[in-house]
């Protein structure tokens, strides 16, 4: 996606070096444009209650920038307000053409250290950003979701400027684009910098499991017969296939030697190159999902292996651990939209069900049914949740009414 200039405020810097405030500065239209009151609840489809997520594809196609533009109308409106944070304001937001620039300026600010500079780091960000349409989806799905579930988040602009849940989060995505393109060793010292700064530990890697070892096995016997029904003669389709092998084989080096470590998922298309023979196109799909809200952030830990899916809402202290030495997919895996309250932690391999609530301080050591409510530790089924999805409502606060209503069903499903 590209960025579009805004020339308008080209001059912005001039004017506060100057001393003089905006009012002295602009005409009667556009002081009354600063001061009206801008409609932030238009700006971009809300997915909160049970409403539909945003299509962002479109707006990622339609050349115009919603959030974008949302963020810059803020700044523009803080700067008034708040003149001593207008070099701040310029520096972070106004002097950028694109929402995924700034964010590169603020991450490598505050990730910056004596030894890995910012304007190293925002060359690296930006580098990744700029050409992933994933993470372009991702960090607008994500600031929506501040802004939805958070009510201490006001505005999309103090999400990107001040939230070290949304920087934590957006910074994991950035380690782990390194980590599939084998440069393993910046997505770690990336994700030590991540903790050290946010107190957030999140690993940025892969893992691939036997059972894409096998899917890779059942590609290579499909593409020889895709090759070989395409070929004028059995030598020419047996030349394919072992053009294919080759490909396959160096691609699955890759991903076993440099890529391992984390939970991957492998999609893949067959497609026609220019000489006519069929290639594999492998996707790694990120360990985390979109529309995430890592609320506060601080002492969440997320493992080697584990899976968040989309729309997931984690409070501080959230861990998603393993159970000791236990190696390979040994992390916890958790649907879309479930809710994990503050201090919950999930230890093993095990499946927290689509829309579930976990309420605050629980343990839990086995699969949570979708749809379902557990607390305790160890944690244990209290009841079923039939309204909203409940990280969409973000209603953590089990009445003395629900527990009636739920001990009818569920009368030996309380933690003991």
């Amino acid at each position: 996606m590209g960025c579009v200039s805004d020339k308008r405020w080209e001059s912005f810097p001039d004017m506060f070096s100057a001393g003089l405030s905006l009012k002295e500065t602009q005409d009667e239209e556009k002081e009354a444009k600063f001061n009206a009151k801008f409609p932030f609840e238009k700006v971009f489809p809300v997915y909160a209650m049970s409403l539909s997520k945003p299509d962002t594809d479109s707006i990622l196609n339609s050349g115009r920038d919603p959030i974008w533009e949302a963020v810059r109308e803020e700044a523009k409106l803080e700067a008034e307000k708040e003149p001593i944070l207008s070099s701040f304001l310029y520096a972070s937001i106004l002097a950028h053409d694109c929402l995924e620039q700034a964010l590169a300026f603020v991450l490598a600010n505050r990730l910056q250290n004596p030894t890995l500079l910012a304007t190293q780091l925002m060359d690296i960000f930006s580098n990744v950003m700029m050409h992933d349409r994933d993470i372009q989806r991702s960090i607008r799905l994500d600031v929506q979701a501040f802004i939805d579930r958070d009510p201490a988040c006001l505005s999309y602009s103090s999400a990107l400027l001040y939230l070290k849940g949304y920087h934590s989060l957006q910074s994991y995505r950035v380690a782990h684009a390194l980590w599939k393109q084998g440069r393993n060793v910046l997505a770690l010292a990336l994700q030590s910098r991540i903790s050290e700064v946010f107190g957030v530990d999140i690993h940025p890697g892969l893992f691939v499991s036997y059972f894409n070892l096998t899917m890779f096995l059942m590609l290579l016997v499909i593409k020889f017969h895709a090759s070989y029904m395409t070929s004028s003669s059995y030598k020419k389709g047996k030349r394919a296939m072992c053009f294919c092998c080759m490909k396959q084989l160096i691609i699955s080096i890759f991903l076993f030697d440099g890529l391992h470590g984390d939970f991957l998922l492998i999609q893949f298309s067959l497609c026609e190159d220019n000489k006519g023979l069929l290639m594999t196109q492998f996707n790694a799909a990120a360990k985390i999902g979109d529309g995430i809200l890592l609320d506060h952030g601080t002492g969440v830990v997320i493992g080697e292996t584990a899976v968040v899916g989309n729309r997931v809402s984690l409070m501080h202290g959230v861990t998603l651990g393993g159970t000791g030495k236990e190696t390979g997919d040994r992390h916890p895996k958790v649907g879309d939209l479930a809710l994990l309250g503050a201090c919950v932690t999930v230890l093993g391999n095990i499946k927290i069900g689509e829309g579930a609530m976990i309420a605050a301080g629980s343990l839990v050591l086995k699969h949570v049914p979708p749809h379902s409510m557990v607390a305790g530790t160890p944690a244990q089924v209290i009841g079923s949740i039939d309204e909203q999805d409940p990280s969409l409502t973000m209603n953590h606060d089990a009445t003395k009414e629900f527990f009636k209503h739920v001990a009818v069903s569920f009368r030996d499903g309380r933690s003991k």
